[in-house]
């Protein structure tokens, strides 16, 4: 027979497959938080001049370098503001308002594009202008009255891709006869060339914008270049479309963004970033947030001013720009978080029917002061996730009321297709509802915007007997009192189950490289290590712990040792030392292969002690037993080492303390030694020795007078073989006059 597991984890690597979010996002490591939102706070440049009425997108371009470029509808001008100070100046070359060439009327979308130009919709003029960044030159002109090419009715916006095209949002205008006409989205290269195919590829698709009002360019895995796509705002009827490069519709990814757009809101542009969707919404004064999956996150308003323009910075920061009476406003670093979220999981099945879903253990971070959360349980035998057979959200953000929800601490367990609510910031709950086939989790998470609950994982555990198996059978007969007794056991074992998780992951306590070693110190990484008496540092990573606390015991055979003292003095200071002992048997004895001088040396003693007459000495000799004999011999030199240190390894004024430190508590109790730094110096009989660690240099290669050579100092009268002398040298080989010059 087949054991069936009784619990499961419901994230999977790094994903919830299951998850469905308002007001949520997934981090790159797979914890559920509330939505960051950016925090529209500093202002860049100086206030607009007002100019009431104002609708439509208002452009926002972005250098590479980090210059921003706004453009100002009511002073038909574009205003550079430099990423260093934030100062704002227009652009010399161009003013306003006018239609000759080097004047704008009512420029609106910005595109700091290819060729390092800045293209500029000159909405007024029914054309786009074309800027060389560098000079600040007029290099083109697409469009206006003389150009029947590019038949622009108002060109709002502006975006490029990848490839180098550019795109056109132009929306049209109301005609004569009070109909809307002229809305069209254009492709163009980058010598102003329109791509018919383009056109007439989107002019066949099931869906065509009838005004288009904004564009940007969306790359939807940064994996894949193929992914990139073009995001359309279109104002009638108020929607997001989304295409390929080709003009073919991205089906999928329009339906994925469809639910972006209100029917009370008045949408004026949109920007993207590699995970976020943004869109101005000109009625509530406020940035819309969606994830790239269509997720909405939040609202990010600005402080009583319109949102017409949106652009991002080199950084990721939210730019918006108002149209007019107010600055333009870029994110601060730091987000804030939405106040409300909520998340949906399941359904969930298991094996057995009806299944007795029991315990839902939350691995979170705690939660921070200022955020709550909350958990909401439901089991049905029809709720099976199909298309209108999901449950209704039990709690929303919005204000409005959800469906009547069953408490915790009401009695009996809740119906099946009723929400039971455990108690707030409660991360260890009872799934107290009637047993059922599927079972679906709910969540809300809140916050004052500064702080958030972060979701890391779900344990769920299913038709487990759980701590009433270890009772006589007695206990299991009536199945009310069954119930009740698993469930008041259950309290026990979510208090007491940390206790017997521990002992039951005790073996893993005892090996270094799996141990855990997080969290306040001591860790219990820090407790083995005192357990095998190896003292960790803290300044070691956690893959030099491990190991010492593993090589630990078999290191502690060789203490004492000099592979041993080199070993620790390389780790706790990271210096190499250099470890001679001053002893070496044979040293003090002449023998066949010894060299006077060289491999013998003269002993400080007789070894036969004190010799009358001969070695004795007042006060400094002294006799000796027969089996001592040999002893004074080594007395000065035995049991004595030495241990050298390169300075320029010791970091800190204390480094060779410290070296001291690690020797004095290795080294054997019964030696001596003697610790110096080797200094980067070249010190005759210190630090160098000749024909061993120092090189007399030769003489300096030969050259002649003049230029900044010294005689005598870097330099030498050269000679030539056979004694004929060359060069300056009077008397010889110089004539004055010809080839020397007397000074």
């Amino acid at each position: 027979m087949t054991h069936m597991p009784t619990y499961r984890y419901l994230r999977l690597e790094r994903d919830w497959p299951t998850l469905e979010g308002v007001g949520v996002e997934v981090g790159d490591d797979g914890a559920v938080t509330l939505a960051r939102l950016p925090a529209l706070a500093e202002p860049l440049g100086d206030p607009l001049p007002p100019l009431p009425g104002l609708d439509g997108p208002a452009g926002i371009g972005v250098h590479p370098c980090g210059d921003v470029y706004v453009s100002d509808l009511v002073r038909h001008r574009v205003i550079r503001i430099d990423a260093c100070d934030d100062s704002a100046t227009p652009l010399p070359c161009l003013t306003g308002p006018g239609s000759d060439p080097g004047q704008l009327l009512a420029p609106r979308g910005l595109l700091v594009g290819p060729r390092d130009a800045l293209y500029i919709a000159d909405s007024g003029n029914r054309r786009v202008v074309i800027v060389d960044l560098a000079t600040g030159q007029l290099r083109g002109i697409w469009g206006g009255e003389e150009d029947p090419v590019h038949a622009f009715v108002q060109p709002w916006d502006l975006a490029a891709d990848s490839r180098g095209a550019i795109y056109v949002a132009d929306p049209g205008a109301m005609n004569p006869d009070g109909q809307w006409a002229g809305g069209r989205l254009w492709k163009l290269d980058v010598s102003g060339r329109v791509d018919g195919a383009f056109d007439a590829r989107l002019r066949a698709q099931p869906e065509v914008p009838g005004a288009p009002a904004s564009v940007a360019i969306a790359l939807l895995d940064a994996r894949d270049a193929s992914s990139e796509r073009l995001i359309v705002l279109d104002r009638r009827p108020p929607r997001l479309l989304a295409y390929m490069l080709d003009g073919t519709l991205d089906t999928e990814t329009t339906l994925r963004w469809s639910r972006a757009l209100g029917g009370d809101t008045r949408p004026t542009s949109v920007a993207l970033t590699s995970r976020t969707l943004y869109v101005s919404d000109a009625a509530g004064r406020r940035v819309l947030v969606f994830g790239v999956d269509g997720a909405f996150r939040g609202v990010a308003r600005t402080p009583n001013a319109n949102s017409l323009g949106l652009g991002v910075d080199c950084r990721g920061r939210l730019i918006v720009h108002p149209g007019s009476g107010d600055t333009v406003r870029r994110a601060l670093g730091l987000p804030v978080f939405a106040e409300c979220g909520t998340l949906l999981l399941g359904p969930y099945e298991a094996g057995s029917e009806p299944t007795r879903w029991q315990r839902l253990q939350l691995i979170a971070e705690p939660i921070p002061e200022g955020a709550h959360l909350r958990l909401f349980t439901l089991t049905s035998d029809t709720l099976d996730g199909t298309a209108g057979r999901r449950p209704v959200m039990p709690v929303v953000c919005d204000g409005t009321t959800g469906p009547s929800l069953v408490a915790e601490r009401e009695w009996p367990p809740a119906p099946r297709d009723r929400w039971r609510v455990a108690a707030r910031d409660a991360t260890d709950v009872l799934a107290l509802n009637a047993p059922a086939r599927f079972l679906w989790i709910a969540a809300q998470l809140q916050s004052d915007g500064n702080a958030t609950p972060a979701l890391r994982q779900l344990r769920l555990t299913h038709d487990e007997d759980g701590w009433i198996q270890f009772l006589p059978a007695l206990y299991r007969r009536d199945e009310t009192s069954r119930v009740f007794l698993e469930r008041a056991l259950a309290a026990f074992e979510s208090v007491l189950g940390e206790d017997e998780s521990l002992i039951d992951a005790l073996p893993r306590h005892f090996d270094a490289f799996a141990v855990p070693d997080v969290g306040d110190r001591p860790t219990w990484l820090d407790w083995l290590a005192d357990w095998v008496d190896a003292g960790l540092s803290e300044t070691w990573n956690d893959a030099t712990r491990r190991q010492v606390t593993a090589d630990a015991f078999r290191m502690h055979a060789r203490r004492g040792t000099i592979e041993s003292l080199r070993r620790l003095v390389r780790l706790y200071t990271g210096a190499t030392p250099f470890i001679e002992e001053s002893f070496v048997p044979g040293l003090w004895s002449l023998g066949a292969s010894g060299r006077l001088g060289v491999s013998t040396m003269l002993a400080d003693a007789s070894p036969d002690g004190a010799v009358l007459g001969a070695t004795a000495r007042v006060n400094r000799s002294s006799l000796i037993h027969e089996e001592d004999r040999g002893a004074p011999v080594f007395d000065e030199r035995a049991h004595r080492f030495t241990v050298r240190v390169y300075a320029a390894e010791l970091s800190g004024t204390d480094g060779l303390d410290r070296v001291r430190g690690v020797i004095d508590r290795e080294k054997p109790a019964h030696t001596t030694y003697h610790l110096c730094a080797i200094e980067a110096r070249a010190r005759a009989g210190a630090q160098a020795r000749l024909g061993i660690d120092a090189i007399v240099a030769g003489p300096p290669l030969a050259s002649s007078l003049g230029g900044s050579a010294r005689l005598g100092n870097d330099m030498a009268l050269g000679d030539t073989p056979g004694g004929k002398h060359v060069g300056s040298a009077l008397g010889k080989g110089a004539r004055v006059g010809i080839q020397a010059t007397v000074r």
